[in-house]
């Protein structure tokens, strides 16, 4: 049962009391001072309910001799941590996470050397992590991650050799990483991301043999990643992504036999992937995007079979898609977008898992292999801006689980096969290609499509009255087209509709009235050089959204209507 109320006064009575314990409750309010007056507690535990008040600046002066276990996280504290702290000298574990506690973390810390866990993250504590944390010989844990702490990390952080852990990321931390961090042979997890920090990543790092996870990302680290890096053969994790490192990618983390995460992403990385990193075959995500990498993509990457995610967006790469890419059997996403990458899309991809496959803005050429159909999971398909040819493969329409398509920008030929439009598709991009003839009547399957681009291809015949069976459709672009008829009623089904863009077709008849009914949505609507008359839609409604009309070219009768004057 849980408990709630406030904690009464009275409790401080209970002077035989070894160990309070009422976490995971209800308790609001201010904690009583009584509780400081305990004599014979030695475990103060009260985390995670909603107390709110400070901590007494004198807490340790008034009976708590024998306390070892103090617990407060998760709760509405605030004010300063009281520099009393230290005469409380038994302590052996503080947790003040999660609260809003606020001031300098007090150096009179460092005096109690019994200490071996302190959590003090996720607070508001301001000014420089003190140097006389160093005499805490028997800390394995610091947590001061996730305040407003400024300056350098202290060097003095290297005497504590039985740390095992070490947060501070999420702070305003400036400096270089102190080379003394190599002193901590035991540590299993260093966590210094998001931060200020810069200058080189110091070669001592590579002397935390025991280091598990290793986080350095988003500071502004520049210089080489050292080959002693690849030392550490227990870590795990690596993550230094958006940081200004320069260099080569150093064939010594081909080394790192456990790690199964290594995000090098957002740096100036530049030269060769090493061939090197097929060895690391407990690799489940590989980030290197967004760097200056060149070279080809190394057939070695098919080694890698517990690879989840590969991501090499926004590089330098050339050269061919390597068909061992199929060995890749657990791959759920790929990213190689942004390069280029020439030659065809190999059919061996078929083989993996992707949900997500980008390969946009390369110059891929062939055409697009039919095996792509047997990707059941695939959601995010997007091969735009390449040079690829050939018929769209009716296969796609295969991949039951596909929401977005985006074939933009390619050579692509032929009439759009109605397989593609299935009940899940949200988004089709096939604009700029070579496609002809009429947009298919199955488009009414597509109840969930809210983008639809067909826009500059050689389309031709009218628009499917199917088409206002998409209820959810918010941008239809078709302009520049050889589309003809009518502008079919069935639209006026249409609920959401954002942008509407038919210029450059032969459109002809009326325009359906209910269009001005869509004006609390419509931002755009592009209708010229078409063949329509009659009046223009008059109901636009007050607050309407409209902020381009585009009407030219056409043989419309009659005044703009008054109810414009509505529209932004």
């Amino acid at each position: 049962m849980e408990l709630g109320g406030t904690i009464p006064p009275e409790i401080g009575n209970l002077s035989f009391l070894i160990s309070l314990d009422v976490s995971e409750n209800s308790f609001h309010g201010p904690i009583p001072p009584s509780i400081f007056t305990m004599p014979s507690l030695e475990t103060l535990s009260l985390r995670n309910n909603s107390l709110s008040s400070g901590l007494p600046v004198d807490m340790c002066k008034h009976g708590l001799d024998r306390l070892k276990r103090l617990r407060m996280s998760y709760n509405n504290l605030y004010g300063v941590i009281p520099k009393s702290l230290d005469q409380c000298s038994q302590l052996e574990y503080i947790s003040l996470q999660t609260n809003n506690f606020s001031g300098h973390v007090p150096p009179e810390i460092g005096n109690l050397t019994g200490l071996q866990e302190l959590y003090l993250g996720n607070n508001s504590l301001i000014g420089n992590i003190p140097k006389e944390l160093g005499h805490l010989n028997n800390l394995e844990t610091l947590h001061m991650g996730t305040n407003k702490l400024t300056g350098q990390v202290p060097k003095e952080i290297g005497n504590i050799t039985s740390l095992l852990e070490l947060y501070l990321w999420e702070n305003n931390l400036t400096g270089s990483i102190p080379k003394e961090i190599g002193h901590l042979s035991n540590l299993e997890i260093l966590h210094l991301g998001d931060n200020q920090l810069s200058g080189p990543v110091p070669r001592e790092i590579g002397n935390i043999t025991a280091v598990q996870q290793l986080y350095l990302w988003r500071n502004v680290l520049s210089g080489d990643i050292p080959k002693e890096i690849g030392r550490l053969n227990h870590l795990v994790i690596l993550d230094m992504g958006g940081n200004q490192l320069n260099g080569s990618l150093p064939s010594e983390i081909g080394n790192l036999t456990s790690i199964q995460t290594l995000y090098l992403w957002n740096n100036y990385l530049s030269g060769n992937i090493p061939k090197e990193l097929g060895h690391l075959n407990n690799l489940e995500a590989l980030h290197l995007g967004s760097n200056k990498l060149s070279g080809p993509v190394p057939k070695e990457i098919g080694n890698m079979t517990s690879l989840l995610e590969l991501y090499l967006w926004e590089n330098n790469l050339s050269g061919n898609i390597p068909k061992e890419m199929g060995h890749l059997i657990n791959l759920e996403s790929l990213g190689m977008g942004g390069n280029e990458l020439t030659g065809p899309l190999p059919r061996e991809i078929s083989n993996t898992s992707l949900f997500v496959l980008n390969l946009m803005t390369n110059s891929l050429t062939g055409s697009i292999p039919k095996e792509i159909g047997h990707l059941s999971n695939l959601e995010i398909l997007h091969l735009g801006d390449n040079h690829l040819s050939g018929l769209v493969p009716r296969e796609i329409g295969n991949i039951t689980a596909l929401q977005i398509l985006y074939l933009w920008s390619n050579g692509l030929s032929g009439n759009i096969p109605g397989e593609l439009f299935t009940s899940n598709i949200e988004a089709i991009q096939i604009f700029i290609n070579l496609l002809d003839g009429s947009i298919p009547v199955d488009i009414g399957r597509a109840q969930n499509l809210n983008q639809l681009n067909l826009a500059e291809n050689h389309l031709s015949g009218v628009l499917p009255s199917t088409i206002g069976n998409l209820t959810n459709l918010k941008t239809i672009l078709l302009h520049t087209n050889k589309l003809n008829g009518t502008i079919p009623p069935s639209i006026c089904n249409w609920t959401s509709l954002e942008f509407f863009h038919l210029s450059n077709n032969t459109f002809e008849g009326r325009i359906p009235q209910c269009l001005g009914n869509f004006s609390k949505f419509l931002q755009v609507l592009h209708l010229k050089e078409n063949r329509l008359h009659g009046l223009i839609p008059s109901p636009f409604m007050e607050g309407c959204a409209l902020n381009s009309l585009n009407l030219n070219s056409n043989q419309f009768e009659g005044t703009l209507p008054r109810s414009l004057a509505n529209c932004r």
